[in-house]
């Protein structure tokens, strides 16, 4: 939703909501850089505004119930699937964005969103049509061969680091350690359902993505006790 609204802000609160983003991560603990450019002759001493989470929500509520077209919602989705980062906490605009205050203001705006027909799929269970997708691919036939044991050969891997993260990693969760963030099991086959255009779902929607410009995808079938109703 923040990206959605954004956007739409005026470019007063558009600066605003930086701010307040900024200063966000900063209390937060982030290691923030912050670049600044002047004209000739400014010295730099204007101090920029900073709305509080209040002004903001009225800012918001202002735009009154949001009316995207298919393309912004999708660009606002992209960038969020983009940015998402499951494995570390929360960025200066997620923070700001769960301020409650904020968090209303935008359920305000938005209740209608998931009503849309071209947001059906929020909200759907696993569709039987599945796609497999590969970006750039490099022709090393991953991910659309079978790969048998390649779902065990990731647990694998992920149990033998954790035992590994016990005598060697920090206790603390919170503590800076990389590792593998992907929210799949990376080695294994993967696939996507489709959106309501029949695109998969995995192509304008890629969690960390690299400026990928290529990409293939291929059907696959969803597996028989997929395709079964659940009775109860």
């Amino acid at each position: 939703m923040i990206e959605l609204v954004r956007d739409l802000l005026p470019e007063e609160m558009r600066r605003g909501l930086f701010e307040l983003a900024y200063r966000a991560d900063v209390a937060a603990g982030a290691a923030v850089t912050r670049l600044t450019f002047r004209r000739v002759g400014d010295d730099g001493g204007q101090t920029p505004s900073v709305p509080s989470p209040e002004q903001l929500a009225d800012a918001i509520r202002a735009l009154g119930s949001l009316r995207p077209d298919g393309e912004e919602l999708v660009e606002s989705v992209r960038r969020s699937v983009d940015t998402a980062r499951y494995w570390q906490a929360a960025d200066g605009d997620d923070l700001v964005a769960a301020d409650p205050v904020v968090t209303s203001a935008l359920a305000d705006v938005g209740a209608g969103l998931a009503r849309r027909p071209d947001a059906a799929w929020w909200q759907r269970d696993r569709s039987i049509e599945q796609w497999a997708v590969e970006f750039d691919p490099d022709g090393d036939g991953a991910p659309f061969d079978p790969a048998p044991g390649g779902v065990q050969r990731w647990r694998e891997r992920t149990e033998a680091g954790e035992s590994r993260a016990r005598i060697d990693r920090p206790a603390d969760p919170t503590a800076g350690w990389s590792g593998d963030w992907w929210s799949h099991p990376w080695g294994a086959p993967h696939t996507t359902g489709v959106l309501s255009s029949g695109l998969p779902a995995g192509i304008p929607y890629v969690e960390d993505g690299f400026g990928w410009t290529r990409v293939k995808s291929r059907g696959v079938d969803a597996p028989i006790a997929v395709k079964r109703p659940v009775a109860g």
